[in-house]
C-alpha cells in the first residue's frame, strides 16, 4: 500500500514539477523580454523622431516619449487642431489649422488621422469656395506658397504605419504598467495558455503586433490599387488567428483610400489657386492648364491612384475625379 502510494506521488509529483518548471522558465524569460521591449520602444521611438522635420508646431515643442506611454497622444492632438484657427475664421487662420493637423500627422497616428482626413477635405472646400475667388495676387502668391509646403510636409502611409506602431506597443506595456485596462485595448486576459501571466500575454501582444504591421510595410512600394487589393488578402488570411488586442492595423487599407482622395483634392485646390493668380495677373482666364506653368503651378497635376493626369478643364471650369469610384468635382472662378 505504502509503495503504492509511493509510486502515484511520484507520477504526479514528476508532471506537477514540469509544469512548475516552465512556468518558472516562460515567466522569467516573459520578464525579460518586456524589458527588452521596454527599451527597444524607447529607442524606436526616438529613431523614428530623429527622421523627422525640425518642428512645426507646438505639438512637436510639446512631444515626449512619455505621451506614447500614456496614451495622451491623440487627446493632445485633437486639443491642438481645435485650438488653431476655426472654420469660420480667415484664410490664415485656416492654413494655422491644417498646419496643427499635419503636425498631428507625425505622432498620432490612424485614430487621429481619421478624423483629420475629413478636416481636410473640408478645409480644402473652404479655401477653394470662400478664400480664392477675388482675392489679391500677393494672397494667392502666399497661399498657393503654403499648400505647396503643406502637401510637400504630408507624411507617407509607411510612417504613418509605423507610429501606430510604435503607439500600439506603447499601450500594450502601459496596461502591463497598470494591471489595469480600461480601453479594453487587450481583448481578453491572461488564460492558462499563458499561465495567467500578463508579461507573457504583453509578450505575445507585441509581437503579433510585429507581425501585422511588418506585413504592410513589406507591400508598402505596390501601386495603391494594388496595396489595396494585397492589404484585403492579408487581413483575410489572418482572421482565423484571433487578435489579442484591438490594433487598428487591419483598418490600414481605408486609410490609404483616404489619404489618395486628400491628396487629389489637395492638388485640385493648388490648381484652383493657380487659375485664380493667372486670372488676378493677366486679366483673363487661362485657356490652357498648360498656360500655367511653371510660373502659377510647378507642374500639371496627377492622380495619386494610378500617375495618370488628375484635371480637365474647359471653358474655366475645372474638374477633378477625386477616386476611381466618385463622381467629378468641379471649381470655377465665377461665383456660383
Amino acid at each position: 500500500m505504502k509503495k503504492s502510494r509511493k509510486l502515484a506521488l511520484l507520477f504526479l509529483g514528476i508532471p506537477t514539477l514540469a509544469v512548475a518548471v516552465l512556468w518558472i522558465d516562460a515567466t522569467l524569460r516573459a520578464a525579460a523580454a518586456v524589458r527588452a521591449e521596454d527599451a527597444r520602444l524607447e529607442k524606436d521611438i526616438a529613431a523614428w523622431r530623429s527622421r523627422r522635420p525640425a518642428p512645426r508646431s507646438q505639438l512637436k515643442a510639446r512631444a515626449r516619449l512619455e505621451n506614447f506611454r500614456s496614451g495622451a497622444m491623440v487627446a493632445e492632438c485633437m486639443v491642438l487642431m481645435g485650438s488653431r484657427g476655426s472654420r469660420t475664421g480667415t484664410a490664415d487662420e485656416l492654413i494655422a489649422t491644417i498646419d496643427a493637423s499635419l503636425a498631428g500627422f507625425e505622432e498620432c497616428g490612424l485614430e487621429f488621422i481619421d478624423n483629420s482626413y475629413f478636416f481636410h477635405n473640408n478645409a480644402l472646400e473652404m479655401l477653394r469656395e470662400r478664400f480664392i475667388r477675388g482675392a489679391s495676387s500677393k494672397d494667392l502668391r502666399t497661399l498657393a506658397s503654403a499648400l505647396d509646403r503643406q502637401i510637400e510636409s504630408r507624411i507617407p502611409i509607411r510612417e504613418i504605419l509605423e507610429a501606430q506602431l510604435l503607439i500600439e506597443r506603447a499601450e500594450v506595456l502601459r496596461v502591463l504598467r497598470r494591471k489595469a485596462d480600461p480601453t479594453k485595448f487587450i481583448t481578453r486576459p491572461p488564460g492558462w495558455r499563458d499561465f495567467f501571466s500578463w508579461n507573457i500575454t504583453a509578450v505575445k501582444a507585441v509581437a503579433q503586433l510585429d507581425d501585422r504591421y511588418r506585413r504592410l510595410q513589406e507591400i508598402d512600394a505596390a501601386s495603391i490599387e494594388e496595396w489595396r487589393s494585397r492589404a484585403r488578402a492579408i487581413v483575410e488570411s489572418l482572421e482565423a488567428e484571433p487578435m489579442r488586442t484591438r490594433s487598428l492595423w487591419k483598418d490600414a487599407y481605408h486609410y490609404r483610400m483616404d489619404e489618395a482622395r486628400t491628396q487629389a483634392l489637395w492638388r485640385f485646390t493648388r490648381a484652383a489657386v493657380a487659375l485664380a493668380h493667372f486670372h488676378a495677373e493677366q486679366g483673363r482666364d487661362a485657356a490652357r492648364l498648360e498656360e500655367l506653368l511653371p510660373k502659377y503651378l510647378p507642374e500639371l497635376p496627377v492622380h495619386p491612384w494610378d500617375g495618370s493626369p488628375l484635371l480637365e478643364y474647359e471653358d474655366g471650369l475645372l474638374k477633378v475625379h477625386s477616386l476611381p469610384w466618385e463622381g467629378w468635382m468641379d471649381w470655377t472662378l465665377r461665383k456660383p
